[in-house]
């Protein structure tokens, strides 16, 4: 759970080491894009919901990009824990986007992955 939650940037408020952030923002914490979504916005909610759509946008290019690169995970000629280790990275990756996948999806992506010399492991189990 530590690397999940520092790969988040997470872990120091469970550890209770983060100082509490600014009540206001400036200019330099924010890309012109998004101040300009922020200025737009009337209400907070207006904010809120506008910054949730423009991410969600970007998430779900992030997911089209993720699905292809997990497609396309071969073990090749790599060692083992190389692209068990692969997976793990790519799996992690959509947790970072809230989309985890599944142990069964992990395991289902690896033996897929394998190839033909190892269908009569994968069969055998």
């Amino acid at each position: 759970m530590t690397p999940l939650l520092a790969t988040y940037g997470l872990l120091d408020h469970v550890e209770g080491q983060a100082t509490a952030p600014s009540k206001t923002i400036t200019g330099d914490d924010v890309t012109e894009e998004i101040g300009v979504t922020l200025l737009a916005a009337k209400t907070s909610q207006e904010a809120w919901t506008s910054l949730a759509t423009s991410f969600l946008i970007q998430t779900a290019a992030q997911e089209d990009f993720l699905d292809q690169q997990w497609r396309d995970l071969k073990k090749r000629s790599r060692p083992m824990s190389k692209f068990i280790g692969t997976v793990k990275e790519q799996a992690l990756r959509y947790a970072q986007i809230g989309k985890p996948k599944t142990p069964a999806e992990i395991n289902r992506r690896i033996y897929s992955g394998l190839g033909p010399d190892w269908e009569p492991i994968v069969l055998a189990q």
